[in-house]
């Protein structure tokens, strides 16, 4: 673990009352640890714990509601629903494209998904790419970062209505059900008393935009400000609770609102912020969706309609790993050249059944002995003459680029050879009998069969080949153009086949895609791949930051983070000094579901296609783990994080170390970490362990507490020392080969110890070398979870 990673804390009973512990140098309770001092005691260790105060889910369990008065709760604070990426439901406002969609939901609507996203090949209806085909998907892509589709205006829902659910109207209001959001906390809230719009509202948003252009185009900040104010009306403070990026959307308001109306406002209207499963540092899952495709639409359209709506977005880079999390890349990209052939043409004649039928060129590409076999094939070509028989036969040359990913240099013994084909069931010279035509059929569906099952794709039948020319000959030979490439011609029985083709090995690749040789800029170069190849133990894997993979990948989202991100004041996209100006916060997430974290990539072997958007790169899905160990999976090229007894894992969206993040804000703020084991990202707002914390979060503190934390705010201010300072210094392990033990405190008061097992103070001392933050250990088979860095332990 890098000594820039995130602390990984022990983890705590969802429900518990969040009494806002203190930051350093105030302990969490538990029972504390330290270097054994001279003398020895064979007592086994006693964990002594501050017994936390359990809450009673207020009126979830209970029949009666809260005690209420006009304004409100008596014993409550209101709250503010500040919903995640494509959480607030979208309605049409304006729509010349489909006008009998106009004030109708768009996101998302069964009723509008329908036949409207059913249609031909290809995304656009015009070469000027201002239609979709995809009706649906036209409204809910973005023209440009500011700008919606040609014909297309789209609204959130104001209020707590665009959170409830996001399709109400669908299959008779039965999609209500299986797309809600916030309606079951929502019905939580109304059972203790709250009154929508006195006591509680919601901010929903077009989630599509980035932050500054929210602003700018519905205000969404400004009117944050006025919901806070008008539900502040007993001057309690308002506890704004976020969803998933809902938890950006806030952290960049309370950054809006110091600069618009001061930390004074902030102090006096905001009482805390509730994060719900937030990606403080983003989440490797964003970056992916943004090459690969949207998970969330990927099983509603096609691959290529997806990568086009999560890269139109200009809120897609909101959530892409920053801070910490992107010292350490999560993408790893295979070392490999590239072979790419362009402008085919075929002269050929006397071989083909009709003049009727079209003819198709396939690529063939061996790299050697030790490495794969790859073939692409091209669309119909297109006749000079009327007929295609005996006519010079050119291939669209912006759909017929094909790029083969092969090693990382020219292998000795790579080869290339094309195949003619003739795609059609015409016959133009068959006379006869209708059994002979049949059996012609049978052996073309023979050799049909036979293309498959060598991976060379495409309906055509097999009519003709070159022979196969070593690569490296083959590029030496011809002339060459102005950009590299060799232009080839070689014999084909009844003609001749003429295309170009050049070879870039990794270097080349490097300079040609990227513009540099470097593919990871600053922190995470160092950084060995924890993948390898299945099969060939030679094959490399470099790191590859989110930065080069934007850039070679897709550039306009990588302005798009330059522009609405990076020059944006009130964003700190480096996450580095991210501390919110506020008093308290609960975080709250899923925890022990497996989350994918990392990606092995390799170059896309593929044909491109104007009218479909193609990716550079896919996952690697011939790669495995280095290592097998505990808490790490690896399936189809992604690693994911699993639960591990020394390890907790992500919510199943993002990461445990994005949402433990804010555990670094402890010395400026009060700070309570809550775990729902099992808690899945997209449902945890309908799981009742959540709603039991929101319930404790919005009950204000006792006199007790409210001491108790003033005097935090205190130390943290520095007015006043900790009385327990020096004792909290002397809490650390052994000295690295010194044999002591490790020791648990006895009391609060730190006055006796237990020596740890041997074993134990192995472990321990080992995980503290290793850089581990929380491990579990066992004694007497009593089970205890350690964390070393606040220095304490539980049961």
């Amino acid at each position: 673990m890098s000594p820039s990673a995130d602390p990984v804390p022990p983890k705590t009973e969802a429900g518990a009352r969040p009494h806002f512990p203190g930051p350093l140098p105030i302990p969490i309770p538990g029972a504390f640890f330290r270097k054994r001092p001279s003398g020895k005691s064979d007592e086994p260790p006693e964990v002594v714990h501050e017994p936390s105060s359990e809450v009673q889910a207020p009126a979830a369990a209970s029949s009666s509601p809260r005690s209420v008065t006009s304004d409100g709760p008596i014993d409550m604070l209101p709250v503010l629903l500040v919903p995640g990426f494509v959480s607030s439901r979208l309605v049409a406002e304006t729509s010349t494209l489909c006008p009998h969609w106009e004030g109708k939901p768009i996101w998302i609507s069964l009723s509008r998904l329908g036949f409207h996203s059913i249609h031909a090949k290809g995304l656009w209806s015009d070469p000027a790419h201002d239609e979709l085909k995809n009706k649906w998907l036209h409204h809910m892509c973005l023209k440009g970062p500011e700008e919606e589709m040609p014909g297309v205006h789209l609204k959130a829902v104001e209020g707590v209505d665009g959170v409830r659910c996001l399709d109400p109207e669908s299959l008779f209001g039965l999609a209500a059900e299986g797309s809600r959001l916030f309606q079951p906390l929502i019905q939580y809230l109304i059972r203790l008393g709250y009154v929508e719009g006195r006591d509680f509202d919601a901010a929903p948003y077009d989630w599509r935009f980035a932050p500054s252009v929210l602003q700018q185009r519905e205000g969404l900040f400004d009117k944050m400000i006025t919901k806070i104010e008008t539900l502040n009306s007993r001057n309690t403070g308002v506890v704004l609770l976020g969803h998933s990026m809902g938890n950006k959307v806030i952290h960049y308001f309370f950054e809006y609102a110091k600069k618009k109306k001061g930390h004074a406002w902030l102090s006096q209207n905001v009482y805390s912020w509730v994060a719900a499963g937030s990606p403080f540092l983003g989440s490797p899952q964003a970056l992916r969706s943004t090459v690969q495709g949207m998970s969330e639409v990927r099983p509603l359209f096609s691959i290529a309609e997806a990568v086009l709506f999560a890269r139109s977005l200009s809120a897609s880079p909101w959530l892409f790993p920053i801070g910490s999390l992107n010292q350490r890349p999560c993408c790893f990209l295979r070392r490999q050249g590239v072979l790419e052939v362009r402008n085919l043409k075929v002269e050929i004649k006397n071989i083909f059944s009709s003049k009727r039928n079209t003819i198709m060129l396939t690529v063939e590409v061996d790299w050697g002995a030790k490495n794969d076999r790859e073939a692409l094939t091209t669309n119909s070509g297109v006749a000079n003459g009327a007929e295609v028989a005996g006519e010079v036969v050119t291939f669209d040359e912006a759909s017929n680029v094909m790029i083969f990913g092969g090693p990382p240099s020219l292998p000795i013994d790579a080869s290339i050879r094309v195949i003619v084909k003739e795609k059609g069931m015409h016959d133009d010279e068959d006379k006869g009998s209708t059994l002979s035509k049949f059996g012609q059929h049978l052996k073309n569906g023979a050799k049909l069969f036979g293309e498959a099952i060598n991976g060379r794709s495409g309906w055509g039948v097999p009519k003709a080949e070159t022979p196969t020319f070593f690569l490296r000959d083959v590029l030496q030979a011809g002339a060459r153009t102005s950009d590299g490439f060799t232009k080839l011609s070689v014999m084909v029985a009844g003609g001749t086949i003429e295309f170009e083709a050049r070879y870039l090995d990794y270097q080349g690749l490097r300079s040609h895609w990227l513009g540099s040789q470097a593919l990871a800029e600053g922190p995470g170069a160092e950084f060995e791949a924890p993948m390898k190849h299945k099969v060939r133990d030679s094959e490399i894997y470099d790191p590859l930051d989110s930065k080069s993979l934007l850039r070679m990948e897709c550039p306009e989202v990588a302005d798009m983070v330059q522009r609405y991100y990076i020059e944006d004041q009130y964003c700190d996209y480096a996450g580095l000094e991210s501390c919110p100006p506020i008093k308290r916060m609960v975080a709250v997430h899923g925890v022990n579901v497996k989350t994918e974290c990392m990606y092995a990539l390799k170059v896309n072997t593929v044909r491109t296609k104007p009218k479909v958007l193609t990716t550079k790169f896919v996952l690697d899905d011939a790669t495995e783990l280095v290592e097998r160990k505990p808490g790490r999976s690896m399936n189809k090229g992604m690693i994911y994080e699993l639960e591990d007894p020394d390890h907790p894992s992500g919510d199943g969206t993002v990461t445990l170390a994005s949402m433990e993040h804010c555990r670094r804000w402890a010395d400026s703020l009060s700070l309570t970490v809550e775990h729902i084991p099992g808690a899945i990202h997209s449902t945890m707002l309908w799981d009742e362990r959540f709603h039991r914390v929101v319930g404790a979060a919005l009950t204000p503190p006792s006199a007790d507490e409210k001491a108790e934390e003033e005097e935090r705010e205190k130390l943290r201010a520095g007015h006043e020392q900790p009385s327990s300072k020096a004792r909290l210094e002397t809490f650390h392990p052994p000295p690295r080969g010194s044999g002591t033990r490790w020791q648990a405190a006895k009391d609060d008061a730190a006055t006796a110890w237990w020596d740890c097992p041997e074993e134990v103070s192995e472990r321990l001392t080992r995980a503290r070398h290793e850089g581990t933050h929380c491990l579990h250990v066992e004694v007497r088979n009593q089970r205890y979870e350690v964390n070393l860095q606040s220095m304490t332990q539980r049961n």
